[in-house]
């Protein structure tokens, strides 16, 4: 990173405040630390452009001020715009070329100088004005799209995230924790063992990075330095190491490698590649040819070990974040439903009556439950009490009703009982109650009737027998069979009369003789054989 590149960000600081927005010492770290991630992203790709920079520089001013001139000679075919209009077109120019907020006027110039939209602004200076405004107004949106991002992040995500953003290598826990202690990212967070344990693990991968990045870097460093010795055409196979180190010891590449051993070692390796080559030119060539595809093959792999780690971590933490809520919610619908059996007892409540009361315990605010679900389960809780003391109401009616009890009869004996308070103190309510079971028990023992008349094959055989004398049923002589004198009521009650299901509706007679008839007539007649007779 140069120096102007450092005052361009420290100049950004001054201006947006200046321009009233106020930055704070996060603010002031976020954009160094923007600047620092564009420096690692564009070391790979940046080598040796920088003898170049100022004829680029010139070239491109040049550039700009010819299509200055050619739009000035197209002025008069120009739809005519406003002020305004120029300037958010020329901001729009910067916004498709994804300008960086902290990137130099002079690098990106030539980016956008071939863009009709640059020639809006008639001045150099109006440029440049404009260019430094946008610069301020990313700066504050990149930031807080971050900030919007860093809220939809877990606890555990948010205390990686400031690992990340304010921890390097060289970091220590106990001054890490002294300076964030009062951090909402590292409160949050678990226990103090935890988070050291977490730490740690980041500074480790920290540290295996920045170890892979030196190895790269002496490694490249050792390149460079055989290649400044491929350039000095006065190195022959003798030379001297004590005089040829005089005329490089100037050049970075020869500082970039520290050990002056390894200097001299590097340099005894390549006297002797010197006086193993017939051909000096055609095997420097080689090579570097062979350098060159070492490096694009390192970079390749390096490049996509990044891309694998990058989404295997992301596939990590979403299985583990939505294992978490799934854990999560089970959880807490265990403590709600355990807080409504704590303070709801009795299913004579609302959900809107009871909201209050139950919003005074922590319980309440599990995470994972809405509203629709806490109500859900208070509606099945308040049903499980009911469907409780139902059944012990039923219970006690049993106890104490027969068919042809009245609610006048029953109530004195079952109104103290705590099985009828508990279900209910109204006794319009209970009443009803007692009339939809008794009304349940009636149409039960007519069942049970109905199925006693069809158990009795007695009286079935001969309510067959009279319906197949009624249809003509004829002897082996071909002769009319004597009617069947059909069973009389009296005769079906003298039949059935010692079975319990006939003797719980002896205060129903006229039911009982409706049940009877209805039953002989669905009784069908047995189907014509050929003992019978025939048409």
């Amino acid at each position: 990173m140069t120096s102007e590149e450092v005052k361009r960000a420290k100049g950004g600081l001054d201006n947006a405040a200046n321009e009233g927005t106020e930055l704070t010492e996060e603010d002031i770290a976020f954009q160094l630390q923007f600047i620092e991630e564009q420096e690692r992203q564009e070391q790979l790709s940046t080598t040796g452009s920088g003898d170049s920079g100022d004829n680029d520089n010139s070239a491109v001013h040049e550039i700009g001020d010819e299509d200055s001139q050619t739009q000035i000679k197209d002025k008069d075919k120009e739809v005519e715009l406003s002020p305004e209009e120029r300037m958010l077109m020329f901001k729009s120019l910067l916004r498709d070329m994804d300008v960086s907020p902290f990137a130099m006027w002079e690098k990106e110039l030539p980016r956008i100088i071939h863009d009709p939209r640059y020639t809006l602004i008639p001045t150099l200076k109006q440029r440049k004005e404009l260019f430094d405004e946008y610069c301020k107004e990313r700066v504050v949106e990149v930031r807080a799209e971050k900030l919007n991002k860093a809220k939809d992040l877990t606890a555990k995500d948010e205390y990686l995230k400031l690992l990340e953003e304010e921890t390097s290598h060289r970091s220590h826990w106990d001054s890490f924790r002294k300076r964030f202690k009062k951090d909402p990212r590292f409160k949050n967070f678990s226990d103090d063992k935890e988070r050291e344990k977490v730490f740690r693990k980041h500074i480790h991968e920290l540290k295996e990075v920045e170890a892979e990045r030196k190895r790269i870097q002496q490694k490249k460093a050792q390149e460079d330095f055989m290649k400044l010795l491929r350039e000095m055409r006065e190195i022959k196979p003798d030379s001297s190491w004590r005089k040829v180190k005089r005329l490089i010891d100037d050049d970075p590449r020869y500082v970039a490698v520290q050990s002056s051993s390894l200097r001299e070692e590097l340099f005894r390796e390549y006297c002797q590649k010197l006086e193993a080559e017939d051909e000096e030119e055609m095997a420097r060539k080689e090579n570097e040819r062979k350098q060159r595809e070492r490096k694009e093959r390192e970079e390749a792999s390096l490049k996509n070990r990044e891309a694998q780690v990058r989404s295997e971590r992301r596939y990590q933490n979403y299985d583990r974040n939505s294992a978490k809520r799934k854990a999560m919610r089970v959880k807490s619908i265990l403590a709600f439903q355990t807080l409504l059996t704590d303070l709801v007892r009795t299913h004579e409540v609302t959900w809107d009556g009871k909201k209050h009361n139950l919003e005074q315990d922590p319980r309440f605010y599990g995470e994972g439950l809405e509203d629709i679900d806490r109500e859900r389960l208070f509606n099945e809780h308040i049903g499980e009490i009911y469907q409780k003391r139902l059944k012990s109401y039923h219970q006690l009616l049993s106890e104490h009703v027969k068919l042809d009890t009245t609610w006048i009869e029953i109530q004195p004996i079952i109104k103290e009982d705590p099985r009828a308070v508990r279900l209910s103190k109204n006794e319009a309510l209970l009443e009803e109650l007692f009339d939809k079971f008794l009304a349940k028990e009636i149409e039960i023992a007519k069942n049970e009737f109905l199925e006693l008349l069809k158990e009795n094959q007695f009286i079935e055989y001969r309510t067959r027998m009279v319906q197949l004398s009624e249809n003509g049923a004829k002897d082996e002589t071909g002769a009319e069979k004597e009617k069947v004198r059909g069973l009389t009521n009296e005769e079906i009650h003298d039949v059935l009369k010692d079975d319990n299901r006939y003797l719980v509706l002896n205060h129903m007679p006229e039911v009982r003789d409706e049940l009877i008839t209805e039953y002989l007539n669905s009784v069908e007649a047995p189907k014509m054989t050929v003992h019978q007779g025939r048409d």
